[in-house]
């Protein structure tokens, strides 16, 4: 129903089949009363709309049948029903076209990201390469060096170095020996490193779990002591035993020392049976003793009837004693000329008499600085510093002594 001569009086419409077509200048005081009193209708209520592009919305009656006509709803094809579905259209297509839009930006914001991602796993990768190539060419320089290595052995150092720049790979570089190395590269063009083993010095001496337990008077008394051998060749050691000064205090926590024992002397563990045996353990020195290996030494005395005081001694009594360790080459006799006194770094032992039961007398090292020789096994040494050196203080380091 079209007819603008009657949409202003509502209530004076038939109730018509079909939809009904009010013009826009009605459409905002009409609308409560359209949907009032055509609400029996059977079809959509539709405002005209006459603000569409020029001879596109048509006359306002379109081009249908005339209401007069009595013969039914206007034509659905013309041009208001045109321009109407080709709002919705056009709305329509604005609504893809801004999805697409919105789409195209989604997709260009995930590309823009996306290649972001790759320049920085690009920059990570490259900064991985270089990394990599740094520690791959530091392990296998040093990976070719054994930290353990027996002392006298020769190490044979060779390493090959390949490398890529920019995802180009290059040409090789082998080392070289000398202080130059090489720098030319390609295959054959490197030798091999080789130098002799150092022979480095460091054990150490500790006493027993406890305070061992004297009879006044009593002959051989001992107190029992663990030497170790903790450097890269097997050594020889000179022993002696030593009083500590009266006041020197009990590591084990028992009081302080009140007396001094007499005919001090040192043996070594054969093995045989547990605990000193006067008839089984009478070595006063220690011939070889392996890396890494360990042997119990005896620090044996006569305990006397009275203390420092001149006073009877009582259970409570006690004297602290040491074990010196003097470093000797391997395979020694016990005489004083076995002794190593100096390394080639300017380090030193200050000897001292009574070795080997009073039997060697260590003259203390001078001090020497020798060059070092790739071709010579040399002397470093490296031993800790004692805890009891006989005057109730600890031992030096680097002095090969050691003493508890």
């Amino acid at each position: 129903m079209r007819c603008p001569i009657r949409q202003l009086d509502i209530r004076s419409w038939p109730n018509p089949f079909g939809p009904i077509v009010v013009l826009r200048q009605g459409k905002n005081t009409m609308n409560k009363q359209l949907r009032h009193y055509a609400g029996n209708r059977d079809g959509p209520l539709i405002f005209h709309m006459r603000d569409g592009p020029p001879n596109v919305t048509g006359p306002p009656c379109g081009t249908g049948p005339p209401f007069s006509s009595g013969s039914g709803p206007p034509n659905k094809t013309g041009p208001p029903m045109e321009w109407l579905a080709q709002k919705k259209n056009l709305k329509r297509f604005n609504c893809y076209k801004n999805l697409d839009r919105k789409n195209k930006e989604t997709k260009n914001l995930y590309n823009l990201t996306e290649v972001n991602k790759r320049k920085n796993i690009m920059k990570t990768s490259n900064r991985n390469k270089l990394l990599s190539l740094a520690l791959t060419g530091s392990f296998s320089l040093f990976g070719a060096s054994n930290a353990f290595a027996a002392a006298g052995d020769t190490i044979s150092n060779f390493a090959t170095l390949s490398y890529d720049v920019g995802g180009a790979a290059q040409t090789v570089i082998e080392s070289g020996s000398g202080p130059g190395g090489n720098s030319t590269p390609g295959l054959t063009n490197g030798t091999a490193t080789d130098f002799v083993e150092d022979r480095v010095i460091n054990f150490d001496v500790v006493r027993g779990g406890s305070t061992g337990l004297a009879v006044p008077g009593g002959t051989l008394q001992s107190v029992q002591y663990t030497l170790t051998n903790n450097g890269n060749g097997s050594q020889g050691f000179l022993l002696k035993g030593l009083n500590n000064t009266t006041g020197t205090a009990d590591l084990f926590g028992g009081t302080d020392d009140e007396f001094d024992v007499t005919s001090i002397q040192t043996f070594v563990e054969d093995g045989a049976s547990a605990n000193f045996q006067p008839l089984e353990d009478t070595a006063a020195h220690v011939s070889i003793l392996a890396s890494g290996a360990s042997v119990v030494v005896y620090v044996v005395s006569t305990i006397p009837l009275l203390d420092s005081g001149s006073n009877p001694l009582v259970d409570t009594n006690v004297a602290v004693m040491t074990l010196v360790a003097q470093l000797a080459v391997s395979g020694s006799t016990g005489i004083a000329a076995d002794a190593i006194v100096a390394d080639g770094n300017g380090h030193t032992s200050p000897g001292g008499i009574g070795f080997t039961n009073g039997g060697s007398d260590v003259t203390a090292g001078v001090a020497s600085t020798v060059a070092d020789d790739v071709t010579v096994e040399d002397i470093v040494f490296n031993d800790a510093a004692g805890t009891q050196n006989g005057v109730g203080a600890g031992g030096a380091t680097l002095n090969a002594q050691h003493a508890d």
